[in-house]
């Protein structure tokens, strides 16, 4: 059985709000594909909320308040084309767990925005730790990031012979066909009301679809809240009674709340602001697919073999769950033209279930090997190694076919232990700590 670099269910997962991708994903998954370009890492849709919602508390007027309130409240805003906003928030459903004492320290990310609604430019840089680790240029000719362009349905039709050889399609069947055809590609938009920000958003707040929501204080400061409801979320907005600029979003999707602290809003002048596409990193530094190229059911004596002696094993048992399958895998990963493709061998555990485990199944399956695999969730600069004694952990819920009632959850988490690299994915966050914390040598 052939696996790609990520789970599909991780990648729908990631691809849910952005329509094009989760069309080629979708594709993908029906096909098997044996070999798939790594996923781009899409950036969370509260950053979205952000803009709306900062871009709302600056422009309402509120009830009690004059004309002249809306005035500063422009003029603090500014009056250039292109919105810049500078915000700080953590990322949802991702923590690092210290294994000894089972405390989770969340995640933050700092994501700086540029958004021109006349020419339809966008540019996000995400930042961890003051180490960039994304970027991302929109335009209506298409996407780009450091990994090159973005692949959409409107460029494999346009390309379907080169779609085809980098194995993605928008196809059902996954044939592209030979004949180009030009469909447009979506206009760039954090969201369809952010998109006529600049001109457009004065009109719309006259309909006092956002309300005034109480006052209160953020980080010593006296602000008021905004309400603004939208068709799929709730944002509150802390506005800064002095300087009339955002200091703190609240985002309500389906029940769970998201923070992000804005550092800074405003607009500027479109000459100065950088809009070209982001560097691409230089051949064979990033692997751009990785796939198993064979697997073969082993003992445990023969898959410690395989690593040299440094298998990392639950025994016969985890929580009352039998181990079901070892196999040995042989793993091929790929850098790109003119690069050559690396061969290496990892080894994949699999308790309580015989077949490909789901998320209804409970089940532990520990993919590890020697050497950091992109296969196995290694090698993303977005995703550093985490710390010897910790764990990167990461939550996804799995949604039912209308993508909108959960269904159930996978637990992810990585880790180094022995010089072995680790991936673990399991049906509870119990299960999940509880095999990392029970990893012993085979021997």
């Amino acid at each position: 059985m052939t696996r790609t670099v990520f789970e599909d269910r991780e990648v729908l997962e990631e691809l849910r709000n952005d329509p094009d991708l989760l069309a080629i994903a979708d594709a993908l998954v029906a096909t098997r594909a044996r070999r798939r370009r790594l996923p781009v890492r899409r950036f969370a849709a509260v950053l979205a909320a952000v803009l709306v919602a900062a871009g709302v508390a600056l422009l309402v007027p509120w009830p009690g308040r004059g004309s002249g309130f809306t005035a500063r409240a422009l003029a603090a805003l500014g009056d250039g084309d292109v919105i810049h906003v500078v915000s700080t928030s953590t990322v949802p459903d991702e923590t690092t767990v210290d294994l000894a004492s089972g405390v989770a320290t969340p995640i933050e990310q700092q994501t700086e925005i540029w958004f021109d609604s006349k020419r339809a430019l966008e540019r996000i840089v995400s930042s961890r730790g003051g180490v960039v680790v994304g970027t991302e240029l929109q335009t209506p000719q298409g996407a780009w990031t450091q990994n090159g362009r973005v692949y959409t349905c409107a460029w494999i039709a346009a390309h379907p012979v080169q779609a085809t050889a980098a194995g993605v399609s928008c196809s059902a069947d996954g044939v592209n066909g030979t004949t180009p055809k030009q469909i447009p590609e979506p206009r760039p938009a954090l969201d369809p009301a952010l998109a006529g920000f600049v001109s457009g958003y004065r009109d719309a707040l006259a309909s006092g679809a956002a309300v005034r929501d109480g006052d209160g204080t953020v980080d010593g400061r006296p602000v008021e809240w905004l309400r603004f409801t939208s068709s799929d979320r709730i944002e509150r907005v802390a506005v800064d009674t002095q300087t009339l600029k955002p200091l703190l979003v609240d985002t309500i999707v389906g029940g769970q709340v998201f923070e992000a602290h804005i550092s800074a809003i405003g607009t500027l002048d479109a000459a100065g602001v950088d809009f070209s596409r982001p560097a691409v990193v230089p051949a064979g530094q990033v692997a751009k697919a990785a796939n198993v190229e064979s697997e073969d059911t082993v003992s445990a004596a023969d898959a410690n073999t395989a690593l040299n002696g440094r298998l990392l094993t639950l025994g016969a048992a985890i929580d009352a769950l039998p181990l079901a399958k070892t196999t040995v895998q042989q793993i091929v990963t790929s850098y790109g033209p003119g690069v050559p493709d690396t061969h290496s061998t990892g080894v994949e555990q699999i308790y309580g279930s015989t077949g490909d485990p789901d998320v209804a199944t409970p089940h532990v399956r520990i993919d590890e090997s020697t050497t950091p695999e992109s296969l196995y969730g290694f090698g993303d600069p977005a995703a550093p190694v985490p710390a010897v004694g910790t764990m990167a952990v990461s939550k996804l819920t799995e949604y039912g076919a209308q993508g909108n009632s959960p269904v159930g959850a996978l637990w992810w988490g990585r880790l180094t232990l022995d010089g072995v690299y680790v991936k673990i994915e399991a049906t509870s966050e119990s299960l999940l700590l509880d095999a990392a914390r029970g990893l012993k040598p085979a021997g």
